[in-house]
């Protein structure tokens, strides 16, 4: 367990610092609605379907993951390094693209996997995403249910191919839903509210659709969010553009378009209750030594945080900065936050628990290393190993992480 820095390792729901025993012990606290996986599941019609996998509970026994060739070429180092940081005990299924093969071998041999490691190759041509998770999510009896958009000409076979070689049932869910949008946590159905517009379904019928089994609960503002915008400046130099608000459509109510990329379920407290890391851009910006910026958005993570604590969970505030990247060709700027909770959650019940953490911090954002190890303090604070996972800023910048890139399928 990592020592904690001088400064405190969470903040209250607003993003101050805050005591310790304020964060884990809040004096108001409603009763929990959070209850034990297998507890009180409610769903009065399940269908023969069966849950979800639960986003933290159980020894991680197998994982798939997706490697088309632009990935392959593009960043190899990330991938690596997160097929590095997966408990070697867990096989790993992954689907690669014929021009990828050659090159994933080589990173199954070097990092340890081995025997694990069962490689699926796609027919040439096929196109798939990196983000496995929005394409497959993971449920109990090694069931997948593949997402997306059936009528699509590729990502049905993709499903397919990857089932097929890893031996697993799959069937289509109806709804448009992205993986990293659902957080099965105990008994709750954790669900973007954004998912409500892409689905164009009510969230009855579209919880009814991801896990009967579960109750849901809608995160997201009550009003819309600006959407994306452009506009010139002169930082870092004259006839740039900066993008602000970056992928934020008309009726966003998320800050960023994946819950698992700023929430995370991480176990319970000493009073049994449900515990959540919920990311805060004015502590990333205050470990950057910057400003709070407008368009970070940071009254909209406060309020979904608020969400949690009114259902009576204990939510701890982590650092997530709003940072940015350049493109000189272009001469653009964009701003986009940190994905700095799309972790793995590996819980070994009496082995102990291990968090799977990215971290940023490279020679283009050297700064980037305290808000690693802020976040890196927080979980060895909560009683987790801490796996750092680096060199994850290039998965980061398309709002990726080492959680959107691996579909956890079975648990112990």
């Amino acid at each position: 367990m990592e020592s904690l820095p001088n400064h405190e390792p969470g903040a209250s729901l607003s993003g101050q610092t805050a005591a310790a025993d304020e964060l884990l012990e809040p004096e108001a606290i409603a009763p929990s609605g959070f209850a034990e996986a297998g507890e009180a599941f409610v769903g009065a019609s399940h269908g023969g379907l069966p849950p979800l996998l639960d986003a933290q509970q159980g020894r991680i026994s197998r994982v798939v993951m997706a490697v088309p060739r632009r990935a392959a070429v593009h960043r190899p180092l990330p991938l690596r390094r997160v097929l590095t940081a997966l408990p070697h005990r867990a096989a790993i299924d992954i689907l690669v693209a014929p021009e990828a093969t050659d090159a994933v071998s080589k990173w199954v041999d070097q990092t340890g996997p081995g025997a694990l490691a069962c490689l699926i190759q796609a027919r040439t041509g096929l196109g798939f995403p990196l983000w496995v998770q929005d394409i497959v999510l993971g449920r109990d009896l090694g069931i997948l249910s593949a997402l997306g958009d059936p009528e699509e000409e590729t990502i049905p076979e993709a499903v397919s191919t990857l089932a097929d070689g890893a031996e697993v049932q799959v069937n289509q869910l109806n709804a448009r839903v992205a993986g990293g949008n659902v957080l099965a946590c105990g008994n709750r159905l954790l669900i973007g509210a954004d998912s409500l517009r892409d689905s164009g379904m009510d969230l009855p019928t579209l919880a009814a659709a991801i896990d009967p089994w579960r109750k849901p609960l809608l995160l997201g503002t009550q009003r819309p969010l600006p959407i994306e915008e452009a506009h010139p400046t002169d930082t870092p130099a004259e006839g740039w553009t900066e993008t602000i608000h970056w992928r934020c459509i008309e009726g966003s109510r998320q800050p960023m378009p994946r819950l698992d990329l700023f929430v995370t379920p991480a176990g319970r407290d000493a009073r049994a209750r449900a515990r959540f890391v919920v990311g805060c851009p004015r502590r990333g910006a205050e470990a950057l030594g910057q400003e709070c910026l407008p368009h970070a958005l940071a009254d909209a993570f406060d309020e979904i945080a608020e969400q949690l604590h009114r259902e009576g969970a204990n939510v701890v505030r982590n650092p997530l900065p709003l940072v940015w990247k350049d493109d000189p060709q272009r001469k653009r700027r964009t701003w986009f936050h940190l994905p700095t909770n799309n972790v793995i959650i590996d819980d070994g019940g009496k082995e102990g628990r291990t968090v799977l953490l990215p971290c940023f911090a490279d020679e283009s954002w050297p700064s980037l290393a305290e808000i690693d190890s802020m976040n890196a303090a927080i979980w060895a604070w909560m009683g987790y190993s801490v796996v750092r996972i680096p060199d994850m800023l290039s998965l980061a910048e398309g709002f990726g992480g080492p959680r959107r890139i691996v579909q956890v399928i079975a648990r112990d």
